[in-house]
């Protein structure tokens, strides 16, 4: 996850989620057969880890999700709106070099390519993988939407027309996501009306959304909701693509609530392009809707929930909207859903061990499904604590306090405590330096909070304790990197690295 923005500023909190580094990654399920014949399968993998900075033994339960689509990269007949943010913010660059006084930081592989210009590279690209029988349509918005293109067959476009006319965009004025999503939506409708096409077992009505989630004009949240939900109901499914380091991740949380809908977060070329290529046809295809995931047990419950919108959650149950199949790496598959579990606090001295997941979920037909799974998880921890070997699980750790029952788990916790201690070390270098780091959301301050008043660059601080932490959690992070053999992982460790070079006080 690359957290710097154009001018190497720091990101905003809201910038930063699990959901979004999980879609980066894959995992392990700790199934030995990684194909299954059912529309969701759920599986669990279990750790007890000592956290490395409180200390505290911590319990988790790492819940993956199969299906018989993933791997396999094929779609339905689409009919595809791409709404496209024009914006002024979207004339930045995914990156620039460096002017921020983190001056020992040499050698970055940055593109000059700005937000808007990577965008209609893969608008185009996007158009020319159709199929001839399929449908697109292009709407721009910034402070009002305009319709490039309406929605027609791909057989009926002037190709070379529209690829004229996508060359031709240019990033102004404010930002109005209300007024994009209402001509998609409406488009939509039209069709619908008069075609009477809808989301089926053969048709996938599909719209992509991509913005840096930064609006500034409109009817606000509420507004912009009320146009997902009416696209929801006419089966319209939305893919957010929230485009570069700003990207307000709390904003599409709430917009992923609605049926159908999912986000994914990119902050580099590659990334984007990666998504919109060759995870495509993955992440327009939900099976699933409406999942909730209620685990009984009389010693344990729900502490957090990892890896999902924020969306309903007790000490009992969380659900999400919308699942989707993923793209296969081996045995693993892309994200993961981490929990972490606390014990009960009871007046029975002697609760049942004895743990049970039950899954529900609708399937395109609102068909309700229904799977249950129980374990002993006493049994379970003691066999992971006792074990010695790795015939039957995976145990990387050196020491009785932290052990995996596979790479999977051990990873999701990892960038779990990875984004919250981000998260901590951007508050104490807010509150410890003083510049414009507060104001980041506001593209006029971009540009100034660079340097001091005086003209000389400014110098980040943080505190003397959350420097010794930041010291700390870099050991433990290598140490992980090495024990679970993902190099990927270096990305993050990067940031973790510039962070080293802020002043201590």
């Amino acid at each position: 996850m690359s957290l710097w923005n154009s001018t190497c500023l720091l990101p905003t909190n809201a910038s930063i989620n699990v959901e979004g580094l999980y879609n980066e990654y894959y995992f392990d399920t700790g199934c030995s057969d990684t194909t299954t014949d059912q529309l969701l399968e759920s599986t669990f993998t279990f750790a007890t880890t000592k956290n490395v900075l409180t200390t505290d033994q911590e319990i988790y339960l790492n819940v993956s999700f199969r299906t018989k689509y993933d791997g396999i990269n094929e779609r339905k007949q689409l009919n595809l709106v791409v709404v496209l943010d024009v914006s002024g913010s979207m004339s930045e660059h995914f990156s620039s070099p460096s002017t921020n006084g983190l001056e020992s930081i040499k050698n970055q592989d940055l593109s000059s390519l700005t937000k808007i210009d990577v965008a209609k590279q893969v608008v185009k690209q996007l158009i020319n993988n159709l199929k001839s029988n399929e449908q697109f349509g292009l709407v721009l918005f910034n402070s009002s939407a305009n319709l490039l293109q309406p929605l027609r067959k791909v057989t009926g476009l002037n190709m070379n027309e529209l690829y004229e006319y996508v060359d031709q965009i240019r990033a102004d004025g404010g930002t109005n996501m209300e007024c994009g999503m209402k001509m998609a939506v409406q488009m939509f409708s039209d069709m619908l009306s008069e075609y009477e096409i809808i989301g089926d077992e053969h048709h996938l009505n599909h719209i992509l959304f991509l913005t840096d989630a930064q609006p500034n004009l409109g009817g606000g949240k509420e507004s912009l909701i009320d146009s997902a939900v009416q696209a929801s109901k006419l089966n319209i499914f939305v893919t957010y693509v929230g485009v570069g380091l700003d990207f307000n991740s709390e904003l599409v949380y709430q917009l992923t609530k609605t049926r159908g809908s999912n986000y994914y977060s990119v902050h580099s070329n590659e990334q984007f392009r990666k998504v919109l290529n060759d995870d495509f046809n993955y992440i327009i295809n939900p099976i699933a809707f409406d999942i909730m995931v209620l685990i009984e047990s009389e010693k344990y419950e729900i502490e957090k929930v990892y890896g999902i919108p924020k969306t309903g959650m007790t000490n009992e149950y969380f659900t999400f909207a919308s699942f989707s199949p993923s793209s296969l790496d081996n045995e693993s598959i892309r994200g993961c859903i981490l929990v972490k579990l606390k014990e009960k606090i009871i007046s029975n001295l002697n609760p049942s061990s004895m743990l049970k997941l039950t899954t529900k979920f609708d399937d395109i037909d609102d068909k309700r499904h229904q799977s249950t799974i129980e374990v002993d998880l006493n049994e379970r921890l003691s066999r992971i604590l006792s074990s010695t070997d790795d015939t039957d699980l995976v145990v990387l750790s050196t020491d009785d306090e932290n052990k995996y029952e596979n790479t999977g788990i051990r990873k999701a916790i990892l960038l779990a405590q990875y984004v919250s201690f981000i998260t901590n070390v951007l508050t104490n270098i807010q509150q410890e330096t003083n510049t414009f780091y507060d104001d980041l959301g506001k593209p006029s301050k971009r540009t100034t909070s660079q340097h001091s008043d005086d003209g000389n660059q400014a110098k980040l601080k943080i505190s003397k304790i959350m420097k010794h932490d930041l010291i700390q959690f870099r050991k433990h992070f290598l140490r992980e990197i090495d024990a679970i053999g993902d190099k990927n992982l270096e990305h993050e460790l990067d940031i973790l690295d510039k962070f080293r070079y802020a002043e201590e006080i």
